[in-house]
């Protein structure tokens, strides 16, 4: 892992009657913008912890990977990706990376957090169409924010950065397929992450037998339409 040098992202919210529009700008470039409505109230956000992750390979395996970070923010993945939505059970490492490569973030935190905090999460997200969440045990911050490359450890669930980063990153230009779709692949939130989409034409599968599979044969085994 690697701390980026001199990154410093804003979240700026213009003051307006109940609503203004937030925009993360990168000071190096500051034409790149992303808005959403938050109530108005004038804030910048500090985003120079963002780690930076560099020299991530990118191949298809039908194998377990070792990552370099906890979770994974990049690597070699399996070739079919999870559905993106808000889950309440685990995910598979090796294919949220897949997601991640189409330009996902992926919010994890530790199953310990406090049921009033996940759920203040879980609505945070619950209409983003380009975001996974997660429990993730293994993980050391209660929080962490997660796109291809970069990741955050957050302490608290209404830290801003979280908006910002997911803002900020979310299709990033320096994810491998932005704009990809995070449909079409294996989970059905909230609680069958291995539960197959229609398209892929199996059905009968429990979670471990569905893991087991892809593990020894690989996601493409399940169908030909999987890229």
């Amino acid at each position: 892992m690697r701390r980026p040098k001199g990154l410093w992202w804003f979240l700026l919210v213009a003051a307006g009657c109940g609503t203004g529009a937030v925009q993360v700008v990168p000071s190096s470039t500051l034409a790149a913008t992303t808005t959403m409505t938050v109530s108005s109230t004038t804030v910048a956000v500090d985003l120079s912890e963002v780690e930076e992750v560099g020299n991530l390979s990118r191949d298809h395996t039908p194998f377990d990977v070792d990552y370099a970070t906890v979770p994974p923010s990049g690597g070699d993945h399996f070739d079919v990706w999870h559905n993106c939505g808000v889950y309440s059970v685990e995910l598979h490492d090796e294919m949220a990376v897949h997601s991640l490569e189409h330009g996902t973030v992926w919010v994890t935190y530790l199953p310990s957090l406090n049921e009033d905090n996940v759920s203040y999460l879980a609505e945070l997200f619950s209409s983003n169409e380009k975001l996974l969440m997660s429990p993730y045990p293994k993980q050391l911050a209660p929080v962490v924010v997660t796109s291809w490359g970069r990741r955050l450890e957050i302490q608290e669930v209404d830290d801003p950065r979280i908006l910002a980063f997911v803002e900020a990153f979310t299709d990033a230009e320096d994810s491998p397929e932005p704009g990809v779709r995070c449909t079409d692949g294996l989970g059905v939130p909230p609680d069958e992450p291995f539960a197959p989409a229609k398209s892929l034409g199996v059905q009968g599968f429990d979670d471990g037998l569905m893991e087991a599979w892809v593990g020894r044969y690989g996601a493409a085994s399940l169908s030909g339409n999987v890229s």
